[in-house]
């Protein structure tokens, strides 16, 4: 005689999502304890996404974090007589899109130190000079001339470079004259201050040094109007590499060297989608160089590194940049 053995599944919500997840969206993913939520006559299931980080030094020394992301979907389940009925479940590629949101959330702190690190030298990197060659246009002839009629720059279409300057303080609508612009007292200060140091036949050099100064910290204090509302991305490279060697930095707890080859992949996960398929590593290594020279970054032989001084300055941001992670016990060494 053969017995039979029947196994009945679980029918509470958690356990139904979990099969979904499973066949699905992939066994990162995770549900949490659902609720009922009255507004919407639903049960909600939170998803949460489990991803390992791995960072790895120039010696093969790596570390492994894990971070726990809550809430990055949710499944809603409409409860009937015998089982719960999925309704208007999230794609894969929705949930894909938030975790990288909420990664990029979380190193926030770091761009915004980056960019603040950055805005003496911004300026005088060569894909910025050419994306916002505008605004040096008009601090180098605003200067000498002390004012430039509104009516070229608007038919040149640069007013939303002159916008920038005006929102920043460095130019401003002559009242008495109103079609022209006037270069306030923040921009002359700054050519002032640069000015006492240089010779009188190197004014064109030093013209060129207030632009990229005042280049440099505009691109720093209105990165996020550059990128998103202007859609000049070229420049976000320089950024989001700086912002990928300082991340792994504190994260492994030290100023670690990296390849080039290592930290283009990295870039390539990160780096702002509309242009980082357009960059070769080839195109990354002159970067890198441009980085190096604006003391950005350093490099240690044939790796690159990172500033000591950015660096401490950075590690005060540790924990906040952790949040969320932990790191996988031990530490793997690979030979």
């Amino acid at each position: 005689m053969s017995s039979v053995i029947t196994i009945n599944e679980l029918q509470n919500v958690e356990a139904i999502a979990m099969k979904y997840i499973a066949e699905n969206l992939g066994l990162n993913i995770r549900p949490r304890e659902a609720h009922f939520a009255e507004g919407e006559g639903l049960w909600k299931v939170p998803l949460q996404a489990i991803v390992p980080r791995r960072v790895t030094k120039g010696d093969r020394e790596t570390k492994v974090f894990i971070y726990y992301l809550d809430d990055v979907a949710h499944l809603l389940y409409e409860k009937t007589d015998k089982t719960f009925v999925l309704t208007q479940p999230p794609s894969s590629s929705e949930i894909e899109s938030e975790i990288v949101q909420r990664f990029s959330n979380l190193t926030q702190c770091i761009e915004r130190e980056v960019l603040k690190e950055g805005q003496t030298n911004w300026g005088k990197l060569n894909w910025i000079k050419t994306f916002l060659r505008p605004m040096y246009t008009i601090v180098i002839n605003i200067l000498p001339a002390k004012k430039m009629p509104i009516g070229a720059l608007a038919k040149e279409d640069h007013w939303k470079f002159v916008k920038l300057l005006i929102g920043e303080g460095y130019i401003e609508i002559d009242k008495e004259r109103p079609e022209h612009l006037i270069p306030t007292n923040k921009l002359t200060g700054t050519w002032e201050e640069l000015y006492a140091r240089a010779h009188e036949e190197q004014t064109r050099s030093v013209l060129l040094e207030v632009a990229e100064r005042v280049v440099g910290r505009v691109f720093a204090d209105r990165y996020d109007e550059i990128k998103t509302d202007l859609r000049i991305n070229p420049p976000t490279a320089y950024v989001d590499t700086t912002k990928v060697y300082y991340i792994d930095a504190i994260r492994f707890g030290e100023n670690i060297p990296i390849s080039e080859k290592e930290l283009f992949f990295e870039y390539q996960k990160i780096g702002a989608r509309a242009f980082r398929s357009e960059i070769s590593l080839l195109g990354f290594r002159t970067l890198l160089s441009e980085l190096v020279a604006a003391e950005l970054l350093d490099r240690k032989g044939n790796y690159v590194t990172g500033r000591e001084r950015i660096f401490g300055n950075l590690m005060e941001y540790r924990d906040e940049v952790l949040q969320g992670s932990v790191e996988a016990p031990g530490v793997v060494s690979i030979g």
